[in-house]
């Protein structure tokens, strides 16, 4: 089963009050072996929901390169998403992801050791990097 969910994460209810935007954190050190665990946070600004289907977390984008080689997925694209995978406050939305990246990627241990860089975006906002390095 897969660790990959639109509302779980290490990070929520962790953000700042005036943060906007998204956050990432590695969850514990990967390896081969292990899921490469990414949480999330988002906060996104009324103004820049325009145009988004609701909950906006089906338009996030996730940014995994490996050394050189990059991929570009969605992971809730075209998935079931329900309005409480989010919450609605008088500023926006803001929810909590949780992604396992070597499983959205179907990698098999035997392709997962190298230096990842990743990050997701979610409209105009991008997140923080976050650098891995997996034997």
């Amino acid at each position: 089963m897969s660790l990959t969910s639109p509302r779980d994460s290490g990070l929520r209810g962790t953000l700042p009050v005036d943060f906007r935007g998204l956050r990432v954190a590695l969850g514990e050190r990967p390896l081969a072996t292990t899921p490469l665990v990414l949480h999330g946070a988002y906060r996104i600004p009324e103004a820049d929901l325009e145009g988004f289907a609701h909950p906006i977390v089906g338009a996030l984008v996730l940014v995994a390169q490996q050394d050189l080689f990059p991929s570009v997925l969605s992971p809730f694209a075209g998935r079931v998403l329900f309005e409480d995978d989010q919450l609605r406050t008088a500023f926006g939305v803001e929810g909590a992801f949780t992604l396992d990246v070597f499983d959205l990627l179907k990698l098999a241990p035997e392709a997962r050791a190298g230096r990842w860089h990743l990050f997701v975006s979610l409209g105009p906002h991008v997140s923080n990097v976050m650098e891995a390095s997996v034997a």
